[in-house]
């Protein structure tokens, strides 16, 4: 039962919740839940915003709510919205096993967020209409409920982004109707940074020099309400690359590198440096190659299968080369691959799919010839930390989470991995 004041407090932190007043909201929420840490609805308002500072910390939060109160719905939107939009894997054999039969069998009181958590587990599963026709259904549902509503719009915006391609015009439906859910969420919600930016890359997307201006103007925005936000930064930063703006678009990952708190960020940080590192004025690629090697490191923490892990990787090793390090940084890149088994053993197999990918399709040529030993040395690396693998397993263990994988793997020959450097 809840006491006035956990009533008081629930109401002014869900206040500063919906004006998106992150670093107001989060210490209000850390100084109630040292006195009251059962309030998970408190929680689920500390985990929504965690997702701006570590998102392996905001996963666990949700889960935790969600453990204790299931049918919690609030929380269980924003724990599925997480997963979909900072997770491929993780989180999506849990939806799919447990939280469809559990949810679509529900026969208690249904609030909005409901419904959405609803639609939210159709998008997990793919069937994109279904959880389009729930959103729609009930969007209007909910008109005297600002906070369900505009999270409504927000799903509904997600939606219709999802659909559109890189060049799609402002006459294009799918991008008329990105930007009308989106914006009509922040006519309910104006300081929604998740709004905001989203309006910003659907002009980014359209591609034109007068649309990326105006998705600059919208990631100001978002910065103007809270400057920490790196998924604003990271989108600004790629933009100004666009518009060939390559010092200014540094200064701004760079400093979002050092706190590195999602992989897009690391992509960028890369890109950046592989493409324009003269003009940049780089002064130590050694410091620089072992920093993101341990930065891939962290990113593999929060989730080792991936496929952004392994690209990320797959840059690192177009950056040694470029400098000739590839055999300096051995022992890092034999790092990188134990990380990966011990976070997500399945990992390496999917890490060793993608590299051998990429071996068959890249394009001949004089990078691809000096490409070709590192890839092959990594996989080495790999079948060595398989071994290990298997040498921690049982029989049956190995054959059930590792053997299963290896199909596409052993139509190679191990001759395929000799290396002439």
């Amino acid at each position: 039962m809840l006491s006035e004041q956990d009533i008081l407090d629930i109401k002014e932190v869900r206040q500063l919740h919906f004006n998106f007043d992150q670093a107001k909201c989060q210490d209000r929420c850390k100084i109630i839940l040292q006195e009251r840490p059962h309030l998970f609805q408190i929680r689920t308002y500390y985990g929504f915003f965690l997702v701006y500072d570590d998102l392996n910390e905001s996963y666990k939060q949700q889960l935790q709510v969600y453990e204790e109160a299931p049918y919690y719905f609030e929380n269980t939107s924003y724990m599925l919205d997480n997963i979909i939009c900072n997770f491929q894997k993780k989180g999506r054999d849990f939806v799919k096993s447990i939280l469809k039969q559990q949810y679509s069998a529900y026969q208690g009181e249904k609030d909005g967020f409901y419904y959405i958590c609803l639609a939210l587990i159709y998008r997990i599963e793919q069937d994109y209409e279904k959880s389009y026709e729930i959103l729609i259904s009930k969007v209007n549902d909910y008109n005297d409920q600002p906070m369900v509503q505009t999270w409504f719009y927000h799903q509904l915006g997600c939606h219709f982004q999802n659909k559109t391609n890189h060049g799609d015009d402002e006459d294009n439906e799918n991008v008329k109707n990105t930007l009308k859910f989106f914006e009509k969420g922040l006519e309910i919600q104006p300081r929604s940074t998740m709004n905001i930016q989203n309006i910003g890359v659907a002009y980014q997307r359209i591609g034109t020099e007068e649309a990326k201006l105006k998705s600059i103007e919208y990631y100001k925005r978002a910065l103007n309400i809270n400057r920490e936000d790196h998924f604003a930064l990271c989108n600004l930063s790629v933009v100004l690359y666009d518009l060939n703006q390559f010092k200014q678009s540094f200064q701004i990952i760079q400093y979002c590198f050092q706190k590195l708190k999602f992989n897009a960020i690391l992509y960028q940080y890369l890109y950046l440096i592989i493409n324009q590192y003269y003009a940049l004025n780089i002064q130590d690629i050694d410091q620089v190659f072992t920093e993101v090697c341990q930065g891939l490191q962290r990113q593999i923490q929060i989730e080792a299968n991936n496929e952004s892990n392994f690209e990320n990787f797959y840059y690192i090793f177009i950056l040694s080369i470029q400098h000739a390090r590839q055999l300096k940084y051995v022992d890092l890149f034999e790092s990188i691959i134990q990380t990966f088994r011990k976070h997500d053993m399945v990992s390496l197999v999917e890490l060793e799919k993608y590299i051998l990918g990429n071996l068959i399709y890249e394009e001949e040529g004089e990078d691809q010839s000096k490409l070709q030993p590192v890839i092959k040395l990594v996989l080495i690396l790999i079948q060595k930390e398989l071994i290990v693998s298997q040498q921690l397993l049982s029989q049956v263990a190995y054959k059930n989470i590792i053997q299963s994988h290896l199909k596409f793997q052993q139509s190679f020959s191990h001759w395929d991995l000799f290396i002439d450097l």
